[in-house]
């Protein structure tokens, strides 16, 4: 029930700040303004995160973690918007070479969303069934959080940070797709060459799922053999009237 209670207090807060920062987002002549808003919000949710108790050790511990990432992601932005941007648009007058502060507030908050969707009941039972500490899983996500921030960040032009950015959901793709499907069996990988490539098709990969192949041979299967259970008693007939003209 308590927890309920945070919940439902969480989001009232939300609620009442999100009014409050959009009022702030704007000057008198209707121009875009920076507030310091979002980053009070960001910071009192890290807070109530961090006193929100669970069931397991390793499962508070976490949530610990998480609530002082995100009171680290909400007073990097507060020190950035009134310190370093002064409530600027940005550092540069282009606005192409942003300020090393300014890459704080967005890696925290990555860190903190590794950490809030890896603290679920099941990954916590089972964390804490194989004896990990939560130091160790924090550090795991957070090795995760740099590589993939390092893939967002590594890039200067746009074009070049969305090719690496597919490049990054397609290996995950792959991945995914080879070890939840399994690959295709070693008879199809040295099947002969038809039409110059292997298996007929480009890059030797089949078109057609092996699975599905197989549904619809079993579908097919089982018409046959209900045609032939119905054909048999026609069959038999047919055999007793030329048996009886004989």
């Amino acid at each position: 029930m308590h927890n309920d209670l945070q919940h439902t207090s969480m989001g009232i807060v939300w609620w009442a700040a999100g009014l409050v920062g959009v009022w702030l987002s704007r000057k008198r002549n209707g121009q875009p303004k920076r507030n310091l808003i979002p980053g009070i919000i960001i910071l009192m949710t890290g807070w109530a995160m961090s006193a929100h108790p669970q069931h397991l050790p390793i499962s508070t511990m976490i949530h610990t973690i998480f609530g002082y990432t995100l009171m680290a992601a909400g007073a990097a932005r507060i020190i950035e918007i009134s310190f370093v941007l002064k409530d600027r648009a940005s550092v540069a007058t282009d606005g192409s070479d942003p300020n090393s502060f300014q890459y704080l507030t967005p890696f925290l908050l990555m860190a903190g969303g590794f950490m809030f969707m890896g603290a679920t009941e099941e990954q916590m039972k089972l964390l804490s069934d194989a004896n990990v500490t939560h130091v160790s899983y924090v550090l795991i996500l957070y090795s995760i959080a740099f590589l993939l921030f390092l893939c967002r960040s590594s890039q200067t032009s746009l074009v070049l940070s969305q090719a690496n950015l597919c490049l990054v959901v397609n290996m995950l793709i792959h991945l995914y797709a080879v070890y939840a499907w399994g690959q295709d069996d070693k008879a199809d990988a040295e099947a002969p060459l038809a039409n110059g490539h292997a298996n007929g098709h480009i890059n030797g990969y089949t078109r057609v799922d092996r699975r599905v192949r197989d549904a619809e041979e079993f579908e097919l299967e089982g018409l046959d053999s209900d045609d032939e259970e119905d054909d048999s008693p026609r069959v038999n007939k047919e055999h007793r009237s030329l048996a009886a003209q004989h």
